[in-house]
């Protein structure tokens, strides 16, 4: 059974906020006559979605058990709303690029946004992808998937330079806000995707995941209701659909950290990228069995090939007896006697790390190196345990 950490309960301020704002911006859009004037509505809006997010905090701040990191599983919905917002996030874009040369007058912010709504929708094909694979990216693809915080950042600028002339009373600032917080969630949720250390990602990503999504979806939803009063107007309408898209696509993340994220006490982070491709070699990633040819010379040169496939979901260190005790780490779980510790070659400055569920790493030597040990025959075995005592005597020596 899961346990339930604070992170979670943000679920229980989002969805009334969520249905109210839906409500409220629905019947705005049908020009419904609400007792109060539409500024007042619009801004009592965000005052409910100000107020979910202050509450929220509290939870988040109480919440001590939520591991920092997160092994993506394979999500589907995220990943198609992912590709729905690269099109509509595309298709705003080259628009905005064909309106600024058809005017044209030069404006300097908007081509460099149009420019990195294009690079977005790239960095949200490769989000999806992630998705669809249910695989973390290394840190250096972090540095790429940056174009998507700053495009939402610029899509702000952008907002207040085009209404610096407009009273505040006149503008809706759901708008506003859906750029503000999306901008942080998918600088969060970036760092969750290509596993780049920081305080906590995982806990942001409910902090600031689920605001964007109430305002995105309010946003979005009154863009939709518009095309059926007034029709649809692509050029106008395409940035809504795109924020209702990726507001979808927060929820479907958050509903995954939600059902699958790991407290502290389940999750290690310790093995260096560096050793990939040599611990791939040493133990495999895909492919046949451990492989001891029947046919060896007196020298035992044996022939390790390709583990089973459960090897897939970690690295080990080609020397390193995992379940040794070490001096426990800081992080380490209090109760527990087995545990994987960080290899002395491990520094601060290597920023490439393999992350593995406690479980996982524990069923390595039972799951595989035992069990097919066990499937050798006797001759086998002790041909093992002669090739092990010589490389013990060859190293007291």
């Amino acid at each position: 059974m899961k346990k339930l950490t604070n992170s979670k309960l943000t679920w229980i301020t989002a969805l009334p906020a969520c249905v109210f704002t839906i409500l409220v911006k629905v019947l705005q859009s049908l020009g419904v006559q609400l007792p109060f004037d539409d500024y007042i509505v619009s801004y009592g809006v965000i005052a409910v979605i100000l107020a979910m997010f202050v509450i929220n905090i509290i939870f988040i701040a109480t919440d001590r058990k939520t591991s920092p990191v997160h092994i993506l599983n394979r999500n589907i919905p995220a990943a198609l709303f992912a590709l729905l917002s690269s099109v509509f996030v595309t298709a705003y874009s080259v628009l905005a690029i064909i309106q600024i040369l058809q005017a044209g007058a030069i404006n300097f912010v908007a081509i460099v946004t149009a420019g990195f709504g294009v690079l977005s929708a790239i960095g949200f094909v490769i989000v999806a992808l992630a998705h669809f694979q249910g695989r973390n990216y290394m840190p250096r693809m972090g540095a790429y998937l940056l174009v998507l915080p700053c495009w939402s950042c610029l899509m702000l600028i952008s907002e207040f330079l085009n209404n610096r002339q407009k009273s505040a009373l006149t503008i809706d600032p759901i708008k506003l806000f859906t750029f503000l917080f999306a901008m942080i969630f998918l600088y969060m949720v970036s760092m969750v995707i290509a596993t780049i250390d920081g305080k906590n990602p995982v806990k942001a990503c409910f902090l600031y995941g689920l605001p964007m999504a109430v305002c995105g979806i309010g946003y979005g939803v009154s863009v939709i209701t518009g095309v059926f009063v007034n029709g649809l107007d692509f050029s106008e309408n395409s940035l809504g659909f795109a924020f209702f898209a990726i507001s979808l696509y927060a929820l479907s993340v958050i509903a995954e950290l939600t059902a699958k994220l790991k407290t502290t006490d389940e999750q290690i982070a310790v093995f260096d990228a560096g050793d990939i491709d040599e611990n791939n070699r040493m133990y495999g990633a895909e492919g046949d069995d451990l492989l001891i040819p029947e046919e060896n010379s007196g020298d035992y040169d044996y022939d390790y090939g390709s583990a089973t496939v459960e090897a897939e979901d970690f690295v080990t260190e080609l020397d390193y007896n995992y379940l040794e005790e070490k001096d426990k780490p800081i992080n380490a779980p209090s109760d527990e006697e087995d545990y994987i510790v960080a290899t002395e070659s491990d520094t601060d400055e290597n920023d490439d790390a393999i992350y593995i569920s406690k479980d996982k790493a524990e069923s390595f030597e039972s799951g595989i190196l035992e069990r097919q040990y066990e499937e050798m025959s006797e001759e086998q075995s002790k041909r093992i345990d002669d090739l092990i005592a010589e490389i013990n005597t060859s190293n007291n020596e």
